[in-house]
């Protein structure tokens, strides 16, 4: 990976691990709970998905996002629409993921680097989306971390924690 985009990988990399962790521990009828109008887990998590699946598009990968019109761009959640459980959406997000980072090893300064304007963020070019979108899915992060607390969830912090013990062990 070049140098270029590698402290935004790691920041995509720690959110796709954070995003696992939620939809390996969180039950199903959580996934569709919401707190005080929040967005439930499940439709942030499929937003989520939907935000990886555009960040796949500007690599270059030629992938589609079948829940489009559910959570892309800036579709709000909608009460009276049915939505997807993370069961169903957790292996999209996995299969989407080994592309997407094998692609990210690939890149060039010259991939990196190319122009890309359908991103609110002043560096027009490949590194400036993937910049916004990891900070878009940052926040989307955290957003989960406050709604687990909320349901009687571990905090992400030791989520976390616990994830990186489990791998040393």
């Amino acid at each position: 990976m070049i140098n270029l985009i590698e402290p935004i990988a790691e920041t995509m990399q720690f959110n796709t691990t954070m995003v696992g962790i939620v939809m390996e521990d969180t039950r199903p009828e959580d996934g569709l709970t919401s707190v005080a109008q929040s967005n439930p887990l499940n439709y942030l998590v499929g937003h989520l998905l939907s935000t990886r699946y555009d960040a796949a598009k500007i690599v270059g990968l030629s992938v589609s996002d079948p829940w489009q019109a559910l959570y892309g761009g800036n579709t709000p959640y909608d009460r009276a629409r049915q939505y997807p459980a993370i069961s169903e959406l957790a292996p999209r997000w996995r299969e989407l993921n080994e592309k997407f980072f094998a692609r990210l090893d690939e890149l060039s300064a010259e991939d990196v680097m190319a122009e890309v304007t359908s991103y609110p963020f002043p560096d027009k070019t490949v590194r400036g989306a993937l910049s916004f979108i990891s900070w878009h899915e940052s926040y989307h992060v955290g957003q989960m971390g406050t709604l687990r607390r909320a349901l009687g969830y571990r905090s992400n912090q030791q989520a976390f924690y616990d994830f990186v013990k489990a791998q040393a062990a």
